[in-house]
């Protein structure tokens, strides 16, 4: 299904390439599982994205795909954990 071949294909991206890069290849993860409404793996995978790339925390608290998760406390919890 397309939801297996994507994270299947984020977890070969992510074993090439550096921390940045694998920052933003969780990010564009998380976004993927946000707009899916999988709210749990969309948290938990930006937690990650937010650690590897610092970079894109700024970006992350604007960008519309995550607008789904704004409301979460656990999304809230992210940014006051950095």
């Amino acid at each position: 299904d397309v939801y297996k071949r994507q994270e299947q294909f984020t977890t070969r991206l992510v074993d090439l390439h550096d921390d940045g890069w694998r920052g933003t290849t969780y990010y564009n993860m998380a976004c993927i599982y946000a707009l899916w409404g999988r709210k749990e793996e969309a948290i938990a995978t930006l937690a990650q994205a937010l650690r590897l790339n610092p970079e894109i925390v700024e970006w992350s608290q604007q960008d519309s795909d995550l607008d789904s998760l704004r409301d979460d406390p656990a999304y809230q919890a992210l940014y006051t954990e950095l």
